[in-house]
Parts: structure tokens; sequence; C-alpha cells
């Protein structure tokens, strides 16, 4: 089964892929948005690189406390989720595709600070991270939701 994480945040989306058979998460790219209510160009690109990657599931983190309650930015993640599901579904349709896409969540916590400090470990300078963050957050949340699959 061949997945895509989606790392979303109000300036930028980490996205990443993985096959369940490889069992690795590898990092796609940030896309950086001018606007946090600006969706439809960032959306549009996510839509392309899951039709072009033939992802089976779009897994996207959920930004959970640590006790497993929902915050104000777990509302924007959901209210996203389904603007996305929607436009990925209805373009599907429009191509005659014959098939639909799973939209899924991942509890992220915690994954943001752990690729920071997975950057650092590597050498990365702290200024440099805001390029790639999010795509190693991404694959952390995507190593995680494949580890609880069954």
């Amino acid at each position: 089964m061949k997945l895509i994480c989606l790392d979303y945040g109000s300036k930028s989306i980490g996205i990443a892929k993985a096959d369940t058979q490889l069992k690795i998460a590898t990092p796609i790219k940030t896309i950086f948005r001018a606007r946090e209510n600006v969706l439809r160009a960032s959306i549009s690109e996510i839509i392309n690189i899951v039709i072009e990657e033939k992802a089976d599931v779009v897994v996207i983190g959920l930004p959970l406390y640590a006790d497993g309650n929902e915050s104000e930015q777990t509302i924007k993640v959901r209210n996203f989720a389904k603007v996305f599901s929607d436009r990925l579904n209805n373009k599907l349709e429009s191509l005659n595709l014959g098939r639909s896409i799973k939209v899924d969540f991942q509890d992220e916590f915690y994954t943001t600070k752990m690729a920071s400090e997975i950057l650092s470990d590597n050498g990365k300078n702290k200024k440099n991270h805001k390029e790639t963050i999010d795509q190693v957050a991404a694959c952390l949340i995507l190593e995680e939701y494949m580890n609880n699959l069954k």
C-alpha cells in the first residue's frame, strides 16, 4: 500500500511518502503558503503529488496535546482534511480513475521537536531547518502510522 503523509501547519505543509512493504518513509517536499487561509494552490499541488505517487492513503498529522485532547490547531487540521478529501475525490472522479483515496489521521505529538533534533544531530544549522523540518516531521508521522498498522 502506498502512503502520502501531510504535516499541516499554518505556514507550510511537509510531505512524505512510503510503501508499507518497505516501511521506510521518504521526504518529498515542503509547500510554503503565502497566507494561512489560502489553500487552493496548496491543495492542488498536493493532489497532483498524491495522484502521481499513486497513493492509496493520505495520512494527515493530527496535533493533539500529550493527554490526547484536541487543540485549536486540531480543529484547523480537521477542517483542512475535509476540504482536501472532498477536492481529492472530486478530482479522482473527474479523471475517471474509478477509485477513491482514504484520508486518515495519525497523532503528531512531538514530531516537529524530534525532527529538529534529527536535523541538528545530522549537522544541519537551525537556520536551515525551515526547508526540511516539516518533511522530516511528515516522515516521522508516517513511520508511526505504519507501526500502528496491523
